[in-house]
């Protein structure tokens, strides 16, 4: 599904990316600022899956979103931190 992957990038990479060089303008203490951009990095919450089931929402997506993000998280964490440190 090209949208769950178009929305696996920008989780997992663009916005983290763009927390970090957002965060490197306020000049913050480095452990806040690899703190938050750890966050950002972090795969989709387990349960929105089930809030999906709940609201009557597309579950399966929400578990595939669930699955993706966090096997993409292997690579992406290391990948972000990189370049963080660059």
């Amino acid at each position: 599904d090209l949208k769950l992957w178009g929305f696996t990038l920008f989780k997992m990479v663009l916005l983290p990316l763009f927390y970090m060089f957002s965060l490197s303008l306020f000049h913050i203490d480095p452990l806040i600022e690899n703190t938050l951009v750890l966050i950002m990095c972090m795969p989709v919450a387990s349960n929105s899956s089930v809030y999906a089931l709940m609201y009557g929402e597309d579950a399966p997506l929400a578990s595939k979103a669930i699955f993706m993000t966090s096997v993409a998280c292997v690579v992406t964490i290391p990948l972000v931190f990189i370049i963080h440190t660059i």
